[in-house]
């Protein structure tokens, strides 16, 4: 949550986001983060930790590149 918080003035600013855009970026991290976080637990529990991990990063590299290549605010929320 810190990071997202920190870059927010450079993402508005790159993808001339709106106030409440941000503000949804925010929020779409926050509960994104909190899901994945109790699923994973879960699931670590169910399949392996570190199988779970692998899993985990790999879906982390993923959404980070996604996030990366957005053109838009639109297209990041």
């Amino acid at each position: 949550m810190f990071i997202v918080n920190v870059a927010a003035p450079a993402i508005g600013s790159d993808l001339h986001a709106s106030g409440s855009d941000l503000q949804l970026v925010i929020a779409g991290y926050a509960i994104t983060y909190s899901v994945l976080l109790i699923t994973g637990a879960r699931l670590g529990d169910r399949l392996g930790h570190g199988r779970t991990h692998l899993a985990g990063l790999a879906l982390f590299t993923a959404a980070s590149l996604a996030c990366g290549l957005a053109g838009g605010a639109g297209a990041l929320i």
